[in-house]
């Protein structure tokens, strides 16, 4: 057992430097730099596939089943085992020149795209989102699956999701959101964001935003924030977890509301630890649960009233007179407007769903074959139009706008969605066992929320799939029932509407 550990703490510290590679990749790496990075990337990467295929790694997948077989492990040590058994299975199914391929292939995209996106010129990157395409169709086939190649990929983000749980989830959730949307629409009522955009300078802005993540549990002395093209969280260790944000200094929106999201993430990653330090249960359960942290923090309790109510006066101190006037509920309501918009991460807790949709959709089109690279942009746009009523005026505002495709992300988009689901589960949970939360959220006392998160969440790291947490703390399956509550309760007090009626 102490060998089995061991090894996968090796193969977790190699890991952890390919982390440090990409972080690097996106913050602070010169642009003439990314063919040299790609090459380191593939060579680590085809080190760790060599150890997790060699004969000591099968040698200890056999003494694993041994152990399980036998029943001479329980509880949290005979999860670890059948993680370790189903990560070097999975793994071993993959040949190295695949995987080396892939890793060279995702760190030279990520450069194009980010150039493609910058320039507005899709068709720089679509050779490189072929191949990629072509490379994960492969991957699929590698990997095994039962009804849909889509569900190979699937399963590496939200372990145990499959399409055809997916689909009738979506199309349930996308009826209720159009009926929504449609009595928001027509309501008359005017709400003010003037005071959104106005000049903020960036250097405040991100001060102010790390002060908040700061109150609300981000630890700094396990952790940092830089800026990067696209926000994201990374962790190398619990102990060395890093954000990044951006910045717009006529959009206040866009740094605070991206660095409480990361902060989600960040705050899950040091939450993670137990008995089995750097072995592979130290991560997230999946993306979906991962995703229920950060949009926990960035819009249940950061888009919430009482959270306004303490976050006013703090704004009012650093920016005086951008807020001048402005009260608290009219703050509320300012940062809760549904306005369908061409990007994603700026989206409404309304529409954000359609823009994953939408990707779920081109995603399935493009594995089962009935939609070319060539043809993503216009498909995008036909797709923005039909949900939203809008038609992207450039490719960068359309289907260049995420990161996700260029490291190869496909399966991944849908966890979004599923991790606003969960949200709102353990928010309903949460305050049945918090009934003072909301009073606690207006003094700023965030501490009672995160040690209820690690409690039921955090600590299980992989030890537990997603269905099983889910069903731990709430005591149900996963439904969209949760959230239609919680956003037709907040859209009631934003519109002053009767959504229930």
């Amino acid at each position: 057992m102490q060998e089995i550990i061991h090894f996968m703490q090796h193969i977790k510290d190699l890991k952890a430097i390919q982390s440090v590679l990409s972080w690097d990749q996106e913050t602070y790496m010169p642009p003439e730099a990314a063919e040299a990075r790609a090459e380191q990337v593939a060579t680590l990467a085809a080190q760790i596939h060599q150890l997790v295929t060699s004969e000591r790694a099968h040698r200890l997948v056999k003494e694993a089943r041994r152990l399980l077989d036998n029943g001479e492990v329980e509880g949290r040590r005979r999860r670890l085992l059948e993680l370790f058994v189903e990560d070097i299975e999975r793994e071993n199914k993959l040949p190295e020149e695949h995987i080396r391929r892939l890793a060279f292939l995702t760190s030279e995209a990520q450069v194009v795209w980010r150039q493609a996106r910058e320039e507005n010129n899709f068709p720089a990157f679509a050779p490189y989102l072929k191949q990629l395409i072509e490379l994960q169709q492969q991957t699929a086939e590698y990997l095994g699956y039962e009804e849909h190649p889509y569900d190979a990929l699937l399963d590496a983000y939200e372990p145990g999701m499959t399409v055809r749980q997916l689909r009738p989830l979506f199309t349930e959730l996308k009826s209720f959101l159009k009926q929504v949307l449609e009595v928001v629409q027509q309501t008359d009522r005017i709400i003010d964001r003037r005071w959104l955009f106005q000049y903020y300078p960036e250097s405040d802005q991100v001060e102010f935003a790390k002060e908040t993540v700061k109150a609300v549990g981000f630890d700094f002395a396990r952790g940092r924030v830089d800026l990067s093209t696209h926000p994201f969280c990374t962790s190398f260790a619990p102990v060395d977890v890093r954000l990044t944000t951006r910045v717009h200094p006529q959009d206040f929106r866009t740094c605070f509301f991206s660095l409480l999201h990361e902060a989600g993430h960040g705050m899950y990653e040091q939450g993670l630890g137990g008995e089995y330090p750097r072995s592979f249960a130290i991560s997230g359960a999946s993306m979906g649960i991962h995703e229920s942290q950060s949009l926990f923090w960035e819009d249940i309790i950061g888009r919430s009233a009482p959270f306004w109510r303490w976050n006013m006066p703090r704004m009012a101190q650093v920016f005086p007179q951008q807020v001048v006037g402005i009260d608290p509920q009219e703050a509320f309501r300012a940062v809760n407007v549904v306005e369908p918009g061409f990007i994603r991460i700026d989206a409404d807790e309304l529409t954000y769903h359609f823009h994953i949709i939408l990707r779920f959709e081109l995603e399935l089109q493009l594995f089962e074959g009935t939609l070319s690279v060539s043809v993503i942009p216009e498909a995008w746009n036909a797709k923005m139009e039909e949900d939203l009523g809008l038609l992207p005026p450039t490719d960068a505002l359309g289907c260049l706008q995420d990161i996700h495709w260029s490291f190869g992300g496909f399966g991944y988009f849908p966890t979004y969605t599923l991790g606003k689901l969960y949200a709102a589960m353990f928010w309903e949970q949460l305050q049945k066992e918090i009934p003072d939360v909301e009073e606690g959220i207006e003094r700023g006392e965030f501490q009672p929320i995160l040690r209820w998160l690690r409690k039921n969440i955090h600590y299980h790291g992989r030890l537990k799939k997603p269905a099983e947490i889910v069903m731990g703390v709430c005591g149900q399956p996963l439904s969209i029932a949760a959230f239609q509550r919680y956003l037709s309760d907040k859209l009631e007090q934003v519109y002053e509407l009767n959504l229930k009626g």
